[in-house]
């Protein structure tokens, strides 16, 4: 029986998956390097001299505002109450995330779920530095925490769900499991899952109205779990990529912050897929050069820099709309500790109603604006009636298989400090499709 890490059992989970094999295929379809900055003189990191700080990111977005603010029960917002579910690569116990009951060792369909020493660890680094912008805190309900780890809400619950190996070996069919099993298991052993972060896409050639992973996050929606994905990484023209693309989701593009702490001359980030008429994003937040947790002997670990002064060598530096998506994530986590009756279409009203519109960036890519977590805890909430979607509902009648466009996830635009993994074919199958939102990793994109 898996056992979280407070030693506490866990649901059975599900058979385990064969990890797929790799072969590298083409070049990837990820925005140009960007040329590196020069190197800060500074010898010791501070969080507060670095914009990219979760200390910084959650000022810009009200989230330290929100919580100096509290409860019905009188307590600080923290996210206490409620579980995120995180569907990546995993979610190391490192410090910051290891605290007694924490991160809940949910699901892994890895092949590195048949031993024990690397079961739910993330080797590819992604999953514990997306964990880290949501919820990471040294110390239980954050009070005192060293700023640097203090996440958007770290007071949350993570569950971890890895689909992703250090090679990023997972195709859809196992993301829709996962997506199936956090909702069949959102209330076990105490959890209150009612988010779940989708730092990842693929690129969809059929339609949000019959594809399955469409399907299987509307499913999430309807059971109350509020789903936050990214928007994807390709910038230009590019749509968005599923599940941002299914419009009942919460999609998330990046904010750039210009190199300011205001937000009055922040635009949409270049790398950020604009989406189309039909569908464009519908928050942004900070994404870029955001510094998070690492996990030690990582793919990402051992490729990207460390953050330079950061003596602890606790931290990674990178930029994407992955990142961006996690702070939504935890905004979210903290809006529904102080309203946990809401439902998400509620959520998703509170927080594009109450977003701060970015006066600098002209395009309706912006969607509603910088994501205000502050405002949407103070706003009143419309009834579940008036805030309920009315887009059509995908059938989820579509293939995960055999169409070239929808069989899996790549990981491409990972920036390491001047190369990148580019497109590949997992099984046989081509990955026009699912990656982990394109990581710009520092040392490059924004010292």
């Amino acid at each position: 029986m898996e056992m979280n890490r407070s030693g506490r059992p866990l649901a059975a989970t599900l058979a385990l998956a064969v990890a797929a094999v790799l072969a590298p295929v083409g070049a990837a379809n990820a925005e140009a390097p960007v040329a590196p900055e020069p190197a800060a003189a500074a010898s010791t990191w501070t969080p507060s001299g670095d914009l990219g700080s979760l200390q910084n990111v959650a000022a810009s977005i009200g989230a330290d505002a929100a919580r100096a603010t509290t409860d019905s029960s009188g307590r600080p917002l923290t996210g206490a109450g409620v579980t995120v579910a995180v569907i990546d690569t995993g979610i190391s116990p490192v410090a910051g995330l290891d605290g007694v009951g924490k991160v809940v060792d949910g699901l892994d369909l890895t092949a590195g779920a048949d031993s024990a020493a690397t079961r739910f660890v993330d080797d590819a680094g992604h999953g514990t530095y997306i964990a880290g912008i949501i919820a990471g805190s040294d110390l239980p309900g954050a009070t005192g925490a060293d700023p640097s780890v203090t996440g958007i809400a770290p007071g949350a619950q993570l569950l971890n769900v890895k689909v992703g190996g250090s090679a990023g070996d997972v195709d859809i069919a196992q993301v829709v499991t996962a997506i199936d099993w956090v909702v069949a298991h959102r209330a076990d052993d105490g959890m209150n899952v009612r988010v779940l972060n989708l730092s990842a896409g693929t690129i969809s050639a059929q339609g949000y109205l019959v594809d399955p992973l469409a399907k299987a996050v509307e499913n999430a929606w309807d059971a109350g779990i509020v789903v936050v994905a990214s928007a994807g990484n390709d910038g230009g023209t590019a749509a968005l990529t599923m599940p941002a693309a299914d419009p009942t989701v919460i999609a998330v593009g990046s904010a750039d912050n210009q190199g300011t702490s205001s937000t009055a001359d922040d635009t949409l980030s270049t790398f950020t897929n604009p989406g189309t008429a039909v569908r464009r994003p519908d928050l942004l937040a900070p994404g870029r050069s955001v510094v998070s947790l690492r996990a030690p002997g990582s793919a990402a670990d051992e490729e990207a820099p460390l953050v330079a002064g950061d003596a602890d060598q606790r931290l990674l530096r990178g930029t994407g709309t992955s990142q961006a998506a996690a702070v939504v994530s935890g905004a979210v986590a903290l809006l529904l500790q102080d309203q946990p009756a809401l439902t998400p279409d509620q959520v998703k009203s509170v927080l594009t109603s109450s977003a701060t519109t970015l006066t600098n960036e002209p395009s309706a890519s912006q969607g509603a604006g910088l994501v205000n977590i502050a405002a949407a805890v103070a706003a009143a909430a419309p009834s579940a009636d008036a805030a309920a979607q009315q887009a059509a509902d995908s059938t989820g009648l579509g293939t995960s298989a055999g169409t070239g466009s929808w069989a899996g996830w790549y990981w491409a635009g990972w920036y390491w400090a001047g190369w990148y993994w580019a497109d590949w074919n997992w099984s046989g199958w081509y990955w026009a499709g699912w990656y982990w939102a394109g990581w710009y990793w520092a040392g490059w994109y924004w010292a």
